[in-house]
């Protein structure tokens, strides 16, 4: 799961990065990271059956530079195909704290919020506007009459954006959603909303009426604050429970966000197991077994025979595999199975 973090100058953006990716930038000032997603069910298995290692699946968290309304859009575009074309989903980060933003005005995470988003619309459009020049001169060059799916297709595309619509409202045909592929549009993809607040604000008080917007707009909001979430990824793990406590707080924020960013992308956690290792894998809700089973490896889906397959709820129940086989609760399952979130797999194949 790819999920670029996007936001207006002193936002708090780059904090909030190094915060979720704490212990997992490859490089000092790096902009990309990839990081485990915590997960107690694999915790569990790995606790019961006793592999080598253990493997959690993993999020890469991208930072990308501020948007700026001043900025060339041509730039922008080519930054953002390069660091974004990729996504599963996208992270707005809307400051919430101080009392000026970048502008020097008063701050506002509402309107900020507003303008973060028109500059997602205004860079599509200027995708669309870019593409349909081409494909405009080609239409016109058609017989009359004839038809031109794409040119349809942009002009749909553009009068929902310029409506200040975004593009994953509209439905596509399977045609439409290969040619859009190649487009790298921002309001395509599903997004979310984090507010930056400061330390003495962390219920968001001073976001609310930015989140009732944020929720206007179908978009799933959090709200945390950046800098307080940075000293607690660096801080021991022993001290980290009391400093927790301290703030009122359950769980550091990374948990709760990795949480939100899974269920926007509608994927399920699938697991195997053996004498080696206990590996989480993720795949897009509603994956056959066959497509899931190459996920792990590319011979395991050219020779998938049947997969044994046991829910998560049934092994914690069992006390483990071997009480889950003693009890009849692993079932074989053929390559059309829909694999479901916390299916315990071992993939039957042939070489």
């Amino acid at each position: 799961m790819r999920i670029p973090l996007l936001g207006l100058p002193m936002s708090g953006k780059t904090t909030l990065f190094r915060a979720l990716a704490a212990g997992h930038l490859p490089e000092a000032g790096g902009h990309l990271a990839a990081v485990p997603v915590p997960d107690p069910r694999l915790d569990l298995l790995a606790a019961r059956e006793q592999p080598r290692k253990k493997t959690y699946a993993t999020a890469t968290f991208v930072d990308v530079g501020a948007m700026r309304a001043d900025e060339d859009r041509s730039a922008r575009i080519d930054k953002l195909h390069d660091l974004t074309g990729d996504a599963d989903a996208l992270m707005l980060v809307v400051g919430a704290f101080g009392d000026y933003d970048h502008r020097g005005e008063p701050a506002d995470p509402r309107r900020d919020l507003q303008e973060l988003v028109a500059e997602l619309i205004l860079t599509d459009l200027a995708i669309i506007e870019t593409r349909g020049e081409r494909v405009e001169r080609e239409h016109k060059a058609r017989r009359k009459g004839e038809p031109d799916a794409e040119w349809d297709l942009l002009h749909r595309l553009r009068e929902h954006l310029e409506a200040q619509g975004w593009a994953r409202e509209l439905s596509f045909n399977d045609e439409e959603a290969r040619v859009l592929r190649g487009y790298g549009l921002l309001t395509l993809r599903p997004a979310m909303v984090v507010f930056n607040c400061g330390e003495d604000d962390l219920k968001g008080g001073r976001c609310a009426h930015a989140a009732s917007l944020a929720g206007e707009m179908g978009l799933t909001a959090e709200v945390l604050s950046a800098e307080l979430e940075l000293e607690l990824a660096d801080l021991p793990e022993e001290d980290r429970a009391e400093f927790l406590a301290e703030y009122g707080l359950a769980q550091v924020a990374r948990d709760r966000v990795l949480r939100a960013a899974y269920q926007l992308v509608n994927v399920v956690t699938f697991y195997t197991v053996n004498d080696n290792e206990a590996r989480a894998w993720t795949v897009p809700s509603g994956t056959p077994a066959r497509e899931a089973a190459g996920k792990v490896h590319t011979d395991m889906q050219r020779g998938f025979v049947r997969a044994e397959t046991l829910s998560f709820e049934d092994y914690e129940a069992a006390g483990g595999l071997a009480g889950a086989k003693q009890g009849n609760k692993v079932r074989l399952e053929g390559q059309d199975y829909l694999v479901q979130d916390g299916d315990i797999l071992q993939i039957r194949f042939t070489r």
